[in-house]
């Protein structure tokens, strides 16, 4: 974060919460996406901690049900339970790519 642009907007006359909200912000929003995109994605496939936490089978997340189904009887459910897994990650991942994408290119466009 530059320290010019703050310095800006203080001599525009911001105040603390409009520079953090009209200056600071919308700089570091496509980092902050790719953050919580990577923590979202950690903690959903999450299954060693659950693991070793729960007891009972009825209480498992959809990823340990997943790794838990290995027989081959099971296979067209290992399946359909994984279509399932992804369909979160693929809506958050679409939600959270407009703010990404932007971040990439926002260096790449001259005079932005």
């Amino acid at each position: 974060m530059p320290d010019e642009l703050l310095q800006a907007g203080r001599i525009d006359g911001c105040s603390d919460p409009r520079l953090f909200f009209n200056i600071t912000l919308p700089i570091i929003a496509p980092g902050l996406a790719a953050f919580g995109l990577s923590a979202f994605l950690a903690a959903w496939n999450e299954w060693l901690g659950p693991m070793l936490i729960l007891s009972s089978s009825q209480k498992y997340t959809l990823a340990m049900l997943v790794a838990n189904l290995g027989s081959q009887d099971v296979m067209h459910v290992r399946v359909t339970l994984s279509a399932m897994a992804a369909i979160p990650t693929l809506l958050v991942f679409f939600l959270a790519s407009r703010r990404f994408i932007a971040g990439l290119t926002a260096g790449a466009i001259k005079g932005f």
